[in-house]
């Protein structure tokens, strides 16, 4: 079975409330109106997997998983997840037929560069919960990290965000560390970062799939140090959230209480651990427990 593959370049939902936080306070305050009827994600897939019937080729399609399905084509496989098709939908519903119709696309040209060689050129990190490959059963070089967090490697091509299997690094003719390497170098290049400054709090965006990755970027994290007091901290909430501060800042760190607590899709959650780099490596440096009256941070 070919690695899962997810739309590539696409902001996620938690990422947008968070740029929205202090915008939302400025809002003027407007009648209360009708809900418009929204599809449940069964509804969302069974669209999609309409589309795709519709769309020529035949495909042999399976429902896999919530929101996310294989699809089988002149003996290759792929999976592919709806999930941020269907985040980006419930937010605007009037473009469902967008989303529809890009999952569609997504899946064809997953299908059509299966079977090609990974360009060294384009592979980054991608941080997944430690379960992830048990959970999707695939075959994938990867690295622990600490706060059980794993990092894996991922190839972006155009439209599809494809994780690399072992059998990829034949192809490659590469070591794993050698490429884990590279592909952290790669980042920036691939998906070039843009910072935005939320006052105590800085986050930065990384092309909506890869900005957790910048967690392994020790020199981009010890950029900030200069603007902080303490040691740098971070935290990923989720892949596309990516968001740091000082240790000492008291402003900062609720900031990074909020950003862990905010609701958004448990599938997508990652970690409601802090971060930081001590001596060239990666630890754990607190955790937020978001589960009582109140958030609790505690520092390690």
């Amino acid at each position: 079975m070919r690695p899962q593959s997810d739309r590539a370049h696409r902001p996620g939902m938690l990422a947008a409330l968070l740029l929205a936080l202090a915008a939302i306070l400025a809002l003027p305050a407007s009648p209360d109106t009708a809900e418009p009827s929204v599809a449940s994600g069964s509804e969302f897939v069974a669209s999609w997997i309409a589309a795709l019937a519709a769309s020529g080729e035949a495909l042999e399609i399976e429902i896999v998983d919530d929101l996310e399905i294989t699809a089988k084509a002149d003996g290759l496989t792929i999976r592919a997840s709806g999930r941020e098709a269907y985040a980006r939908y419930l937010a605007a519903p009037a473009t469902r037929d967008e989303q529809i119709a890009l999952l569609v696309r997504m899946v064809r040209e997953a299908l059509a560069t299966a079977g090609a060689a990974p360009d060294a050129a384009r592979i980054v990190p991608v941080i997944k919960p430690a379960d992830w490959l048990e959970k999707y059963r695939l075959d994938c070089p990867y690295y622990p990290l600490p706060g059980d967090l794993i990092a894996v490697l991922a190839e972006d091509r155009p439209d599809e965000v494809r994780y690399l299997r072992t059998d990829d690094l034949n192809q490659l003719g590469r070591p794993i560390p050698e490429l884990f390497a590279a592909a952290i170098a790669n980042l920036r290049r691939v998906a070039p970062v843009e910072e935005h400054d939320l006052g105590n709090l800085v986050m930065l965006s990384s092309g909506g799939n890869y900005e957790a990755g910048l967690m392994l970027d020790a020199e981009l994290i010890a950029s900030f140090q200069p603007r902080f007091a303490g040691e740098i901290v971070f935290a990923v909430p989720a892949g596309d959230v990516f968001v740091l501060t000082g240790r000492d800042d008291r402003q900062g760190l609720g900031g990074i209480v909020r950003a862990i607590c905010l609701p958004g899709d448990s599938e997508a959650s990652l970690s409601t651990k802090l971060f930081a780099v001590r001596d060239g490596a990666l630890e754990v440096a607190g955790e937020v427990d978001c589960g009582g009256e109140l958030p609790v941070l505690t520092l390690d």
